[in-house]
């Protein structure tokens, strides 16, 4: 498979990425990773002649430094970006469910999260995207 026809993962997760990327590398995905909102945005939204990333899937924690999660999610949906986004989110701020549903999130999971559900969960929206080029996700939440 070429390079560039590999589905690109976007990661910035405050913890428990490590299994994840791994997993996601053995699929045979590419992934990047990113270590806070700020490098996520650089990313997406680079400055000067920079090639922007457009991520087939991009997997957030709502409590990255910098820029979280909800304001990446938010500025993407802002740019009219359909990009699948599944996101981690501490129990104690349940006001993030209702937010990130409200933007259009594909997945939640409550941190800490079983990183084999959010491996299932990521596999299987980028199995639909690469059926279909235009697939609307259906949220589920998992705690």
């Amino acid at each position: 498979m070429r390079e560039s026809s590999r589905p690109t993962i976007l990661v910035a997760l405050n913890t428990g990425s490590s299994f994840l990327i791994e997993e996601l590398r053995r699929q045979a995905l590419r992934v990047l990773v990113a270590r806070s909102g700020i490098e996520v945005v650089s990313y997406l939204f680079p400055r000067d002649d920079a090639y922007a990333l457009k991520p087939t899937l991009m997997v957030l924690s709502a409590t990255l430094p910098g820029y979280n999660g909800l304001s990446v999610l938010a500025g993407v949906r802002s740019m009219g970006w359909r990009t699948p986004v599944v996101m981690t989110w501490p129990s104690s701020d349940e006001w993030v469910v209702d937010e990130a549903l409200r933007l259009g999130c594909s997945g939640l999971f409550e941190e800490p999260c079983n990183p084999k559900e959010l491996v299932a969960k990521v596999m299987q929206i980028v199995g639909a995207s690469a059926d279909s080029g235009n697939v609307v996700f259906n949220p589920i939440r998992t705690a």
